[in-house]
């Protein structure tokens, strides 16, 4: 017990040191570097609260509480000041009164180029793209259409030479990729640039990065997962950290543990990996292109889209047998 209390005190100096260092990193957002500011303290905020979730064993349930809302008190802090780092666009009419002249085609351009738009789209910098892309040690499955790709193991790494350790799919059409039996476990997930493609991936703790994707299904599960630049995508989701997404629209939620999916694999290595020990947070999404209060349109919680039958009659094919899944893939995208 008094290990605990030890434990407890020591976690609480810690959080108040990570909490004071945040918030300066808040108030020095700014419009020259607003993107990669953002990224970085939420990243932050995002392991902040694994760390809370992580110390369950010895933090009593009032004081985990106190910590998680403290944690989105901040998350609140960063959207505001956000909002008030953006740069505003002017607008000037022009005196009526001036004589007139004729109007250009470089006038027209002028004047529309000062109209103010309703939100700003953020570019990503330099180097939250590079923090996001795959590195040394990670095999790859690319360049594929119209396959169910099913592998076992996590082979030929990056230029590191080592053991392969994250696993990128990148450039898939109309295809299948199962991940269930693989044997290996991934650090990390990175899905690019995927249209019409079904993705059953294998719970682990880690990141999951999802971009530049349309008109798929995910089914996945990890600690953290951020989305960028997709559309008209489901995710099935379980995931210990708020989910991020940006310049995203149509994304569908689903609570995997509780979909329609009843995958008995992909619910056992969620014990496995320890991901079921933390609450899922698959409904607690930030969007990064959305600063107001209000819910954002550019993500909703959706129902079952595929129901019981149609999971049940997919997952139970052989795909020996399938020369080309896009019609199983269309069937589930458009049910």
């Amino acid at each position: 017990m008094q290990s605990q209390a030890v434990a407890a005190t020591k976690f609480w100096e810690e959080f108040q040191v990570r909490r004071q260092a945040l918030e300066k990193e808040i108030a020095a957002i700014n419009a020259e570097n607003i993107t990669e500011q953002t990224t970085k303290v939420m990243t932050q905020l995002n392991e902040l609260e694994l760390s809370v979730q992580g110390a369950q064993s010895f933090l009593p349930p009032r004081d985990q509480q106190t910590y998680l809302e403290t944690i989105r008190e901040l998350k609140e802090k960063v959207k505001e000041q956000q909002l008030r780092a953006r740069p505003k666009a002017r607008f000037r009419f022009k005196s009526q009164a001036r004589k007139a002249t004729a109007i250009t085609c470089s006038q027209i351009q002028q004047e529309v180029s000062a109209m103010p738009v309703p939100v700003a789209q953020p570019e990503l910098s330099a180097d939250s793209d590079a923090a996001a892309r795959p590195v040394d040690n990670t095999a790859g499955i690319s360049c594929q259409t119209k396959k169910w790709i099913r592998p076992a193991r996590l082979d030929g790494g990056g230029s590191g030479g080592g053991e392969a350790t994250d696993l990128s799919l990148t450039k898939l059409e109309d295809c299948v990729v199962d991940l269930r039996g693989l044997e290996d476990r991934p650090r990390a997930l990175y899905i690019f640039d995927l249209v019409r493609c079904i993705v059953i991936g294998k719970p682990f703790i880690g990141a999951t990065t999802v971009r530049n994707c349309n008109s798929c299904v995910l089914v996945l599960g990890s600690s953290q997962l951020r989305m960028e630049k997709c559309r008209d995508v489901d995710v099935y989701l379980y995931c210990a950290s708020h989910p991020i997404i940006e310049t995203s629209t149509q994304i569908r939620f689903h609570d995997v543990t509780t979909s329609a999916l009843d995958c008995k694999e992909f619910t056992a290595v969620l014990e496995e990996c320890g991901l079921r020990d933390l609450p899922n947070q698959f409904d607690k999404v930030d969007d990064f292109n959305w600063l107001k209060r209000q819910q954002s349109p550019n993500w909703q919680l959706s129902d079952n889209k595929i129901g019981s039958t149609q999971w049940k009659r997919f997952l139970s094919l052989d795909s020996t047998q399938i020369d080309d899944p896009t019609g199983l893939i269309l069937e589930l995208i458009h049910h």
